[in-house]
């Protein structure tokens, strides 16, 4: 991931999912901004405590990341590159607003006017399999779905990412 980042001219990123922040670290390398969107307060609580390189350009956000990316969808002009990884697990044990994120995330960013964002929704590797950890309907996140619903987009796997951009 880390040469498709250097590849990237894009200075904000949004993930979802924070977790133990591994990802936010690597994108606190690459871009100027990073917002980290966690759900679960005692995952946000830890990550907003760490230290690390670049974390001076990391803002954790505690809240349901569907709901952050359409606010940070709105409000940020710039070409943006989206980490979605938010597949909300019971393990959290947080509601979430939305009973499945990623499409209310894409809907969000497909709104937006600026088509040099890209996004990157990880685990391709799960993709079309039930996931009963996740209590959602997974076994519907496909390749083929995702490009159905983005139709303006170019999808490519790259690692365990699908990639999806807008052509320039």
């Amino acid at each position: 991931m880390n040469e498709f980042l250097k590849s990237l001219q894009i200075n904000i990123a949004v993930e979802t999912g924070t977790n133990q922040a591994k990802t936010t670290r690597v994108l606190a390398q690459h871009f100027e901004r990073v917002y980290s969107i966690e759900l679960s307060e005692t995952l946000f609580q830890t990550a907003e405590s760490m230290t690390f390189p670049g974390r001076e350009r990391v803002e954790f956000v505690l809240g349901d990341s569907a709901d952050w990316v359409e606010r940070l969808a709105r409000e940020i002009e710039d070409s943006c590159f989206w980490y979605l990884d938010a597949h909300f697990c019971h393990i959290t044990g947080h509601e979430a607003t939305s009973d499945f994120p990623l499409w209310r995330e894409l809907e969000a960013i497909k709104a937006r006017d600026n088509r040099s964002d890209v996004i990157w929704i990880d685990d391709v590797h799960t993709f079309g399999k039930q996931r009963p950890d996740l209590g959602q309907p997974w076994e519907g996140v496909t390749v083929e779905a995702i490009e159905q619903f983005m139709p303006d987009c170019e999808a490519q796997v790259v690692g365990d990412g699908l990639v999806l951009r807008f052509p320039v």
